[in-house]
């Protein structure tokens, strides 16, 4: 699953909004940034890999 389909897959505007606060703190960007980055796949390799974390940690929460 691509970061856009997780990011889709969230459940209503709270939990896009609080995994974009996330990624948007960890990775220093803003919000038009991420907008642009999400829907175009434009990671660098360590945005990648941040946002891989984040996503990862969420799962481990949740179990």
């Amino acid at each position: 699953m691509g970061i856009f389909d997780y990011y889709k897959s969230l459940p209503g505007y709270k939990g896009k909004q609080e995994f974009r606060k996330k990624v948007m703190e960890k990775c220093d960007i803003s919000y038009p940034t991420f907008q642009l980055k999400v829907h175009n796949n434009g990671w660098t390799k360590l945005e990648r890999e941040a946002v891989e974390k984040i996503i990862e940690e969420s799962h481990a929460n949740k179990n």
